[in-house]
């Protein structure tokens, strides 16, 4: 499986954590894009002969 941004194209991502406190505000407990910062989800997840197909037609242009 490979991970790229749907948003931004970007294949580098982070983990973020929850937050302990109550007073602060809730956030997205998971995977972020590390240029965009979207949070990641299964539209980012991609099968590896569908990141190979798209790679080919990206170096293609």
């Amino acid at each position: 499986m490979t991970i790229c941004c749907s948003q931004c194209g970007s294949k580098k991502f982070f983990y973020t954590c929850q937050r302990s406190e109550a007073s602060e505000p809730a956030t997205h407990h998971g995977a972020r894009c590390a240029v965009c910062r979207k949070p990641l989800n299964s539209s980012d997840v991609k099968p590896p002969e569908i990141a190979v197909r798209e790679a080919i037609v990206r170096y293609a242009r």
